[in-house]
């Protein structure tokens, strides 16, 4: 009856080893996924927002053109550079 005994406690060691281990690789999962998530949220807000400073700089330029049809050059001109950064950071931005 004895010789059974370390027979018995290596099985419930092994049992209780898989045990630990399978609930620490389901954690190490979670945590991943969990950081993938934050990284994808991440990256998305950051494409909307350089998608949106491109359409702010178009829309800009299209309301200074239906506020006055006939501007000179050299309002587009000024107009091109003060919105060019924004427009820089967004779709070009990303190129």
């Amino acid at each position: 009856m004895n010789l059974r005994l370390p027979g018995v406690v290596l099985a419930l060691g092994l049992a209780l080893t898989l045990v630990v281990v399978g609930f620490s690789v389901r954690d190490i999962r979670r945590a991943e996924r969990l950081r993938f998530d934050q990284l994808e949220a991440r990256v998305v807000a950051a494409v909307e927002g350089r998608f949106q400073a491109a359409v702010d700089a178009l829309e800009s330029g299209k309301k200074l053109v239906e506020a006055n049809p006939s501007f000179p050059s050299a309002t587009w001109a000024n107009h091109v550079q003060s919105v060019w950064p924004y427009v820089n950071k967004g779709v070009v931005g990303l190129g």
